[in-house]
């Protein structure tokens, strides 16, 4: 695993499998993504060892939709006008609904 990444997910790599980690390390995994894995790890370390469990390619897909979605209100407009106000990241994503946990679909 890139060291860059690797200090982004000290929680996720006590849950996680090595094999999940050697996935991710591959995978395009931005910053923001990385953030999202090591705050569910910390909120949700259940449902996220769930998650692992369903399979890598759905884990995957899970957490590159949940940077997809959490880039797009944090760079729209509203997103990039809430940071000038004075939002912070969590702030902003919580005004949109957004958990901060992991919510898993059946």
């Amino acid at each position: 695993m890139h060291s860059r990444k690797h200090h982004l997910i000290k929680k996720a790599r006590e849950i996680l499998k090595p094999q999940t980690l050697e996935l991710l390390a591959s995978a395009d995994i931005n910053l923001n993504g990385w953030q999202i894995l090591e705050r569910w790890s910390r909120k949700s370390p259940e449902a996220l060892k769930a998650l692992e469990s369903r399979g890598h390619d759905i884990f995957l897909d899970r957490l590159l939709e949940q940077q997809q979605l959490e880039q797009e209100i944090l760079m729209g407009e509203a997103g990039l006008e809430s940071v000038v106000n004075g939002l912070s990241h969590t702030e902003i994503l919580r005004l949109h609904a957004v958990r901060p946990e992991l919510e898993l679909y059946n």
